[in-house]
């Protein structure tokens, strides 16, 4: 978006409370970006949270499904939760205006690469544990009810640097 709006924080605590709207133009075309609590997080207030999205969030047309890649390929149970709480709360359609963000990808690739040997073996195991992970989000949307989960757009964020 050209500029940090969302908090983002290294903290053990949940950083963002509230639904926090972000207005910007990029290339003539005006939207609104929503940060939004993550539905499981620390604090116990799922549906406090869910509440107040479906109370200030109207007219979507693209939701970014952020989940953090941890260190293995494990897909942790909060997530199915949220999924189907997601599902309950805005319908079967809310999944087809989804792209599912894995974040933190930048780190799953330092521990794969400081846990290789060789470069290529790096390179193949990233990309396994991130097919896995792809594969396992896919099923527990199959699982869930959700049509057409195996082409539902699954894309790697992450900050890569040069050290």
């Amino acid at each position: 978006l050209g500029s940090n709006e969302a908090r983002v924080a290294r903290e053990p605590m949940a950083v963002t409370m509230e639904p926090t709207q972000h207005k910007r133009t990029v290339d003539g075309v005006n939207f609104t970006l929503w940060d939004t609590p993550g539905i499981y997080d620390d604090t116990g207030e799922g549906m406090q949270y869910m509440k107040k999205m479906k109370a200030c969030i109207v007219n979507v047309h693209l939701v970014l499904f952020c989940i953090a890649i941890p260190n293995s390929d494990r897909f942790h149970n909060q997530e199915r939760q949220t999924m189907t709480l997601l599902l309950k709360e805005f319908g079967q359609d809310f999944f087809t205006k989804c792209i599912i963000v894995l974040t933190r990808a930048n780190e799953l690739a330092t521990s794969i690469q400081s846990d290789c040997a060789a470069q290529s073996n790096a390179a193949n195991e990233f990309m396994q544990v991130v097919h896995a992970y792809q594969s396992r989000i896919r099923q527990v949307l199959s699982e869930l009810g959700v049509a057409n989960a195996e082409d539902l757009p699954i894309v790697l964020a992450g900050v890569m640097t040069n050290t």
